[in-house]
């Protein structure tokens, strides 16, 4: 079965502005738009999303994950399909790459 993963993507990109202020609010109104067109210079995975809770900011538990995910599933669907943890025991084996 397929897990949903957190992710973090670092992008460059330049805009022109009067100082580092103006520069910041331009870059935060256009986010989507500055990333459109350009590719992540760095990723990481920075851990296993197991519930809503675990979303990045934005993202909800009706919104359809990026990767292959042919039959369109939504994240709260696979949520719900995930196996039921132990919570009485800890994963030591869990794989989460350090960002």
């Amino acid at each position: 079965m397929k897990r949903l993963y957190k992710v973090r993507m670092i992008t460059y990109s330049v805009v022109v502005a009067d100082d580092a202020d103006q520069a910041d609010r331009i870059a935060t109104e256009y986010g989507s738009e500055l990333t459109e067109d350009v590719t992540p210079s760095d990723t990481c995975v920075v851990g296993e999303v197991t519930d809503a809770g675990d979303l990045p900011r934005g993202w909800d538990v009706q919104d359809t994950p990026y990767g292959d995910n042919s039959d369109e599933w939504t994240v709260g669907a696979i949520l719900d399909a995930l196996p039921v943890a132990d919570t009485k025991t800890i994963d030591m084996f869990a794989e989460v790459a350090p960002c």
